[in-house]
């Protein structure tokens, strides 16, 4: 009787196979655990429960309730829309952070336990991508909802979340939200001490960051804090334009060029002081240059196109777009009213195509560190999950539940990438 009473609620007929697979993997992998030290028992399995959820229907919140009667989940009631607030309510950034550093250990020891496994790994460092996104908002109560730099519905606020992926297991290893006009340049220096003060050593990890990341500044503190890291760099410092030309020759030669990653690449010292607990020291870095023909070829033809449709249409008179107008006035002349290529400008611009730069203070091979480097896509993939896949790239909430409402669609994502790195890992020979 007792036992009708508790499942009363519950369909006649329910679907058992996501619940099942997705709280299994969330054991296997600790996940569950993690929350349950964190969270306490009770609500540890509700937020995974509220995480199943986004990763099934992406509804809201308010609709769990329905959607528990009609598929299984292990020992979870249904929640009021009151409970479910009370709930996000309570998870903050400080134990998000708690969360966090549990997980960042399982990964620690998951890749040591693949390098006991396999001793061919045993050059390939534990490597962790950051990125940032923005999430678009109509709440007007959100404290840290600003207007930013998104690149969809710009009309709305925003708030930012930067998250570290493990390369081996997809898995989250951090998260944060931050004030939406913040750019990454900025809060950079903020989440490299927030990370190494809530007990997650960078100094076991390769850091792999894009370009949006990078300054001198933020470099130099990743020399201090003796993090490993590999860093996309926009090709704007004036060393760097010098060595692109003094090598231009060689990125002609096949002897510099890598047929797999279809570039060609050189690469320079760079050097640096540090100031470390030994005190300040010289270290030595490098810095990789590619130039990719094919991306060159590409982009140039593709800016000639717009360059001389722009002339034909200045020329006849016809009307045309400002904005287009805009991005290539800068390669085109007037004389008397007419209208033609400026060679000088588009030289330039075709130049520089088709090259790019990377930072390192650990991986001295250049292709090395490109491969590495192009694989942070899997941050890229996590948030192409967060938003596509657990509904998580248009945020309807207030204040006091927005931090856990992103936590949810944040464990929803981890779950999701956990299960798909594996099972395409499934698919290689031996296993």
């Amino acid at each position: 009787l007792e036992l009708a009473e508790k499942t009363q609620w519950r369909n006649d007929c329910v679907s058992i196979g996501l619940g099942w697979a997705a709280w299994k993997q969330a054991e296997k992998i600790g996940l569950l655990n993690d929350l349950e030290d964190v969270f306490g028992r009770g609500n540890a399995r509700y937020l995974l429960a509220l995480a199943i959820y986004q990763l099934d229907s992406g509804g809201a919140m308010m609709n769990f309730e329905d959607w528990l009667s009609m598929n299984w989940l292990p020992h979870v009631q249904p929640l009021t829309s009151q409970r479910i607030s009370e709930l996000l309510a309570e998870v903050s950034q400080n134990k998000i952070d708690s969360y966090y550093s549990k997980r960042y250990q399982r990964i620690i020891k998951c890749y040591e336990s693949v390098l006991k496994r396999n001793a061919q790994h045993a050059n390939t460092p534990m490597a962790i991508a950051l990125d940032s996104t923005s999430i678009s908002t109509y709440s007007n109560t959100i404290v840290d909802a600003a207007y930013g730099h998104a690149k969809q519905n710009d009309h709305l606020k925003q708030v930012n979340l930067t998250l570290c992926t493990d390369y081996l297991t997809g898995d989250v290893c951090y998260a944060y939200q931050s004030e939406g006009s913040v750019n990454d340049t900025a809060l950079f220096p903020h989440l490299l001490m927030r990370i190494q003060k809530n007990g997650i050593d960078l100094s076991k990890t390769l850091l792999v960051t894009d370009r949006g990341y990078a300054s001198l500044y933020n470099t130099q503190k990743l020399y201090n804090l003796e993090i490993p890291f590999i860093q996309g760099i926009r090709v704007i410092e004036d060393s760097i334009k010098e060595k692109f030309e003094k090598y231009e020759a060689s990125f002609r030669n096949i002897a510099f060029t890598n047929s797999e990653l279809g570039v060609s690449a050189r690469s320079f010292e760079d050097q640096w002081s540090a100031n470390t607990d030994q005190g300040v020291i010289s270290v030595k870095g490098h810095v990789h240059l590619y130039f990719n023909p094919t991306k060159a070829s590409i982009e140039q033809m593709a800016l000639l196109k717009a360059v001389d449709k722009m002339i034909e249409l200045r020329n006849s008179g016809a009307h045309y777009d400002y904005d287009k107008w805009r991005q290539v006035s800068r390669y085109i002349m007037e004389d008397n009213g007419v209208f033609s290529r400026n060679i000088d400008a588009l030289t330039m611009a075709a130049n520089a195509m088709g090259r790019f730069a990377i930072r390192s203070n650990s991986v001295s091979d250049p292709f090395a560190a490109l491969s590495l480097y192009r694989m942070r896509n899997i941050v890229e993939v996590g948030f192409n999950q967060f938003k596509n896949q657990t509904a998580g790239s248009r945020m309807y909430a207030t204040n006091s539940t927005y931090i856990g409402k992103l936590f949810i669609h944040t464990l929803a994502q981890a779950l999701r990438m956990t299960m798909l790195i594996k099972m395409k890992r499934s698919e290689l020979p031996g296993n």
